[in-house]
């Protein structure tokens, strides 16, 4: 089964998909094709029906104890390759067919409060390199002030952002499934570029045509990005914090503000409302609040 696992994954490359995408059901099909070798003696894709399906996702559940989401990428991968393999008359029935998902109470995203909003803000004033710290903060605010994907601040040229006196914006050529949008830029967001491009302007990567350059190189990496994220939650002390949460925050801003969902799913470049909605959903700090409410003593 290994081998037809790789011509899948070939097929999937030719479709486009990312690096990141392919190692990633790599993984997932190889755990599935060990487990069913060793629980059947058998390697043959023609072998598999749903009852092997149902007992191997039992069986991250049970004792892989796989988290739901987790869980559910796996199936999602499985019925992939399963349709795959039916489509091209490698089986005649697809055994993931009627196999569900796993349930599980929608959680909200998690998000930053203000105060540790205003925390991480100041960690990154604090930085004493005056070019790393107006980059920096160039960087949290793409983030947090319009919303932009780790992946997205990575790729943007210097011509993708144009900020005047009183308006500005940010084009996001290459956003999630190559989904194009441009992204209007608030005061603090405006001001912070405009400090940056004056240190960047004498930067020795300062003719680079990408944004955010690094000491090292014309562009900085996502995983660049990534590390100084972390580095300034810990001085903010935020534990685990990641560009992912930050953009998080952005559309729960929103969402508190009173905007309306339709909106936030356009400044996020979201493809469906379906995954803006979940920005309404309380936090766990609003949970907290809402029973706080109910008190059995005067």
């Amino acid at each position: 089964m290994h081998d037809m696992v790789e011509r899948y994954l070939a097929d999937l490359i030719t479709e486009g998909k990312s690096d990141k995408t392919i190692t990633t059901y790599r993984t997932a099909l190889n755990q599935f094709v060990k487990w069913f070798t060793d629980s059947t003696d058998s390697n043959s894709i023609e072998t598999v029906t749903p009852l092997d399906i149902k007992e191997y996702k039992q069986h991250l559940v049970a004792i892989q104890r796989r988290k739901p989401a987790t869980v559910n990428k796996v199936i999602v991968t499985l019925k992939g390759f399963f349709e795959w393999a039916v489509e091209n008359d490698y089986i005649p029935i697809n055994p993931t067919k009627k196999v569900k998902l796993v349930e599980k109470q929608q959680a909200a995203p998690k998000w930053l409060e203000r105060t540790e909003q205003l925390k991480l803000l100041r960690a990154v004033e604090q930085e004493k390199n005056g070019f790393k710290q107006a980059r920096d903060k160039a960087i949290v605010l793409m983030m947090l002030g319009a919303g932009l994907r780790v992946e997205e601040v990575t790729n943007l040229e210097l011509a993708d952002v144009i900020v005047n006196g009183r308006s500005g914006s940010v084009t996001v050529r290459q956003g999630k499934r190559e989904k194009y949008r441009e992204v209007p830029l608030n005061k603090d967001v405006r001001e912070a570029i405009k400090d940056y491009l004056l240190e960047r302007d004498k930067h020795k990567h300062g003719n680079s045509r990408f944004l955010f350059v690094s000491e090292r190189s014309e562009q900085m990496t996502t995983r660049a990005i990534q590390h100084l994220t972390k580095e300034y939650g810990y001085r903010a002390k935020i534990d685990g914090l990641t560009c992912h949460q930050i953009r998080h925050t952005f559309c729960h801003n929103l969402i508190l503000a009173g905007e309306g969902i339709e909106k936030v799913a356009m400044l996020a470049g979201h493809k469906s409302i379906e995954t803006t909605r979940v920005y309404t959903i309380p936090g766990e700090r609003e949970l907290q609040s809402a029973v706080e409410k109910i008190s059995f003593t005067e």
